[in-house]
């Protein structure tokens, strides 16, 4: 989680939503950061998640904020039937483009047309750009290396990783989605200790998932991984890497699925 990068853009979108009321808000890929502070503005918060373990989870986590007419839904986008007839004022997909590939993998290029009967008023897109080729800069190197073993791992358990999609690729599907793209932005991306520290949590859980002696081995090279990392992250205020990026659409008017 890239806690202060989502901060700016959460921000960003309340900015652009221009005093427009929340009314109905669909989290259309939830997690702790969108929805606590979806929770914040929306006077009814429905939050979708693939993953019945994240429901529970955010229930705790969120405690007493988290009640009816709020509600965590678990479903995956590729049943027709989710939330079916339902319309949002907001729809928001919190880097859920990315996350899809675990349980809906290539639906990426239906997505976005999935979501659009349900979204009446706006939907805002959060992402990250692919993260480009590193320079010829050490840092930039040690933090490229800590994903591709992230990757490599969810590979290795025989799980899909997460798989980004580029800002333009996002505009031309929802163009061809029947939306309108009112606004695009980015962001860079700078990983800071928290984060390393938190992607070392993960490369450690999947090396006990992994035989031996294949677990004792990449939990080797992920600590040498996040050690080279976290001195790289520590220096300067952090390592800017990458790019994050939001966009604003609406439903055309005009689109045959109005």
């Amino acid at each position: 989680m890239k806690s202060s990068v989502q901060d700016a853009l959460f921000a960003r979108v309340e900015a652009l939503h221009q005093g427009l009321p929340w009314g109905q808000t669909l989290d259309a890929g939830t997690g702790e950061a969108s929805l606590r502070w979806l929770l914040g503005l929306s006077p009814s918060v429905t939050a979708v998640t693939g993953d019945p373990w994240e429901r529970d989870y955010l229930h705790g986590a969120l405690g007493a904020s988290l009640h009816p007419p709020h509600r965590v839904v678990v479903g995956n986008w590729t049943d027709t039937t989710l939330l079916d007839g339902a319309r949002f004022d907001v729809v928001v997909a919190d880097y859920l483009l990315g996350a899809v590939e675990r349980f809906a993998p290539y639906f990426q290029d239906s997505l976005l047309a999935r979501l659009r009967p349900h979204c009446a008023g706006r939907l805002y897109v959060l992402g990250q750009e692919p993260l480009p080729i590193p320079s010829d800069k050490p840092r930039e190197r040690h933090l490229k290396a800590l994903f591709d073993l992230w990757y490599a791992g969810y590979i290795l358990t025989g799980e899909r990783p997460y798989r980004e999609f580029p800002r333009r690729w996002v505009e031309r599907s929802l163009q061809a989605s029947g939306y309108r793209v009112l606004h695009a932005e980015s962001l860079p991306i700078v990983f800071r200790e928290r984060f390393v520290t938190r992607r070392r949590d993960a490369l450690l859980d999947l090396a006990r998932r992994l035989p031996e002696p294949l677990g004792s081995a990449f939990a080797a090279r992920s600590q040498e991984a996040t050690l080279a990392a976290l001195d790289a992250c520590r220096a300067d205020g952090g390592v800017r890497y990458g790019e994050d990026y939001l966009i604003a659409a609406a439903p055309d008017a005009t689109s045959c699925n109005s």
